[in-house]
């Protein structure tokens, strides 16, 4: 460049000056998380944890949980997508049925968790379950692990106390079931799965288990209000009871 701009001096000619770029626009802020949104069930005022009516809040978790709805029997990527939570097409294996479904257990519990003000549930760290796992289970200030010793029918051990989860729940605490996978990643990338504890007594008995358990709502590989735990996941989750910020 140097070169050029010296034989233009020498043959009387001005360089032309680079050209200008004109002033780029700012980006937008990124909108914060909103505390709640227009439906959302109402916080019963001066509770400490946060919680929300027992009948409202079980009747608002089925509602979320029913969204996902049955995949019709006419089913095609452009039809069934998307859902809230429901199965979305993976885009690389539409051979199979299986294959062209997909669920997003973390967005379900993201909404949940915000009916009760928590909003850190989100993308670029704490947006995966596993991610989201690892999470409460670091931070006891703010996620109590519900965990103890149990005795039933002549087995005894320590675990997650199901008979605590279901007493908050029904009284309209957040409980979530959470666990990572084995395989898990970076922080920001591990698996797992997640579901809520619903208000609903008594716990059942599982014979996965070997002892009673809690209701849940779940989205994952089957979405379903009403089963035990066992039916979501393959072994004992912790479970994490919300104490607020």
């Amino acid at each position: 460049m140097n070169f050029l701009v010296a034989l233009l001096q020498i043959f009387g000619k001005k360089p032309i000056p680079p050209p200008t770029m004109p002033p780029q626009p700012s980006s937008p802020p990124i909108p914060p998380t909103p505390v709640s949104l227009p439906g959302d069930p109402p916080l019963i005022k001066s509770s400490k944890p946060p919680r929300l009516d027992p009948i409202t809040y079980g009747t608002a978790l089925y509602k979320e949980a029913s969204k996902s709805g049955k995949m019709p029997d006419d089913f095609t990527p452009e039809a069934f997508y998307p859902k809230p939570y429901g199965y979305t097409p993976v885009e690389d294996d539409l051979n199979t049925v299986e294959n062209e479904r997909r669920t997003y257990c973390n967005f379900f519990v993201r909404t949940v968790a915000r009916w009760f003000g928590w909003t850190n549930f989100k993308p670029p760290n704490w947006g995966g379950a596993g991610a989201m796992t690892r999470f409460m289970a670091a931070h006891p200030e703010i996620w109590e692990k519900l965990e103890g010793p149990w005795t039933y029918g002549g087995q005894s051990g320590t675990g997650p106390d199901y008979e605590r989860a279901t007493e908050l729940a029904t009284q309209g605490y957040l409980v979530i079931a959470a666990q990572v996978n084995q395989d898990a990643g970076k922080p920001g990338q591990a698996t797992g799965h997640v579901c809520i504890v619903a208000p609903e007594k008594p716990t059942l008995f599982s014979s996965k288990w070997k002892r009673p358990v809690s209701i849940c709502a779940n989205i994952g590989a089957s979405n379903f209000y009403g089963k035990t735990l066992s039916w979501a996941f393959g072994k004992e989750p912790m479970l994490f009871r919300f104490l607020g910020t």
